[in-house]
């Protein structure tokens, strides 16, 4: 038995690609005899090469459109599964970037605080205070760094 690869590169989708294949399968198989297994590939332009394995003496037209029907509904669900798996990196991504941000934000309060504590322990007055960090006496309170009163 003879084995054959046939390569074709397309420039767009068109429906005659069967046709075209059967044709050049046909005289390869002029060439190598009725029994040769051809395998052609079939290239679009900045896309996916699409392979296609089969006899094609065994395969009818509508069975071919049909096969071809089924490769691309297996492409576009992988292509689906990948834009899943792509969003939900997105989202990992996003959620841990925000969780910095907070972790920042959160460390940067707790820092003035600890400032606040410290001017005040050293004497510096309460409106200088309060100016240098943004805080207002309210939140300080909150915080535990003054008593209410």
């Amino acid at each position: 038995m003879r084995f054959a690869l046939l390569f074709e590169h397309k420039s767009y989708r068109e429906r005659a690609v069967f046709r075209q294949l059967q044709e050049k399968i046909e005289a390869i198989r002029g060439k190598l005899g009725s029994h040769a297994i051809i395998v052609p590939f079939v290239f679009y332009q900045h896309e996916t090469p699409w392979l296609y394995i089969f006899n094609y003496r065994d395969e009818s037209p509508e069975e071919l459109e049909e096969l071809a029907r089924r490769i691309k509904e297996e492409k576009v669900r992988r292509i689906m599964m990948t834009t899943a798996e792509m969003l939900i990196e997105k989202g990992k991504r996003e959620g841990i970037e925000k969780g910095i941000e907070k972790g920042i934000k959160r460390g940067r309060r707790e820092g003035k605080l600890e400032a606040a504590r410290n001017l005040l322990e050293n004497g510096v007055s309460l409106e200088i205070v309060l100016k240098s960090t943004g805080f207002t006496r309210q939140q300080l309170i909150q915080a535990g760094i003054i008593k209410g009163g």
